[in-house]
């Protein structure tokens, strides 16, 4: 059996033998991989919802509202023949070379939108580290004639980004990238770091199997909706050791209650008093291990993603 990073089973939790997780799947979830997917995505919000909780108390993180988009400004006049490899954007930001590096920054893609000039085919897309060429995320969908919308809403705990379809099969459409899109992204970097030194570009981007890469102002017809983000869940993938145990305790804790409400009758779902006693356990020992590890971990308070201002102001009552 493979060892996971953690040192970790979920099944060596009190109460918690593999049978018990195999017979609460319900018919959506077909089978335990069902039931597991949705409890780590369970667990996982949670984890960060409580971190940030947590840290709310002791910093005060900015909030970055804005987000950008490179629009469906197309030119089907203008076509690029198929190629072997993929095109679509790059997205970068240089907010280390002139503020101090941050943790807690990210870039989000909120979604895609993806301009299919053939027939309905399937495209995979990908988004890779620009620096380590590392896939991020990759998906493969079908993708209808003209305009699909392909949603993402995920972080990337990087500088730079490319966001890639698969160009293989059909040739690709033009999509220049305006003098406003990359305006609009430097405006968001500053914004971050107060300081006009940073900037953020936006390109076109062609790669080829054989490594070769291009960038340029075309994204050959893929849109997406994008935006820097300030987030605690950059910090808790770089510190994975300090909350495992946390998270150990909140997968415990989110199976237990997909176990109650599961639509499948069996004894562990009826066993109503060992349910209710694993739920008070488990929330206990996540509490007490969330805390531990905030408490653990100082912020650089020079970090771009933190406000030195917390808003106190300070009332005189005169008797």
């Amino acid at each position: 059996m493979p060892v996971p990073d953690s040192g970790l089973y979920v099944n060596s939790l009190p109460g918690m033998p593999l049978m018990s997780i195999d017979m609460i799947a319900n018919p959506e979830q077909v089978n335990f991989v069902g039931v597991w997917n949705d409890v780590q995505i369970r667990a996982s919000h949670r984890l960060l919802s409580e971190v940030t909780a947590r840290f709310a108390k002791r910093y005060k993180i900015k909030s970055i509202n804005h987000s950008n988009n490179i629009g469906r400004g197309i030119d089907i006049s203008t076509t690029y023949p198929a190629i072997e490899g993929g095109r679509g954007i790059m997205i970068s930001q240089n907010i280390d070379s002139c503020c101090s590096s941050s943790n807690l920054q990210a870039i989000s893609i909120q979604s895609l939108a993806f301009y299919n000039v053939g027939n309905t085919r399937d495209v995979t897309f990908i988004i890779m580290n620009v620096a380590t060429k590392e896939y991020l995320y990759e998906v493969t969908k079908e993708m209808l004639p003209e305009w699909n919308i392909l949603p993402i809403e995920q972080t990337f705990d990087v500088d730079s980004l490319y966001i890639l379809f698969s160009a293989d099969s059909e040739v690709s459409v033009s999509l220049p990238i305006t003098t406003s899109v990359n305006e609009a992204w430097c405006r968001c970097v500053q914004t971050l770091c107060d300081n006009e030194c940073c900037t953020g570009e936006i390109k076109g981007a062609e790669i080829l199997i054989t490594g070769e890469i291009t960038t340029g102002s075309d994204t050959f017809g893929l849109s997406a909706i994008y935006s820097l983000t300030c987030s605690y869940e950059p910090l808790i993938c770089e510190n994975r050791n300090a909350f495992k145990t946390a998270y150990w305790y909140l997968l415990g804790l989110e199976l237990i209650i997909e176990r109650i409400y599961s639509s499948r009758i069996n004894w562990w779902k009826i066993n109503k008093t060992e349910n209710e006693s694993l739920v008070e356990l488990f929330t206990a020992r996540a509490d007490e291990a969330i805390q531990q590890a905030v408490d653990g971990i100082n912020l650089d308070m020079r970090d771009v993603c933190l406000s030195c201002d917390n808003n106190i102001s300070i009332k005189n009552i005169l008797p």
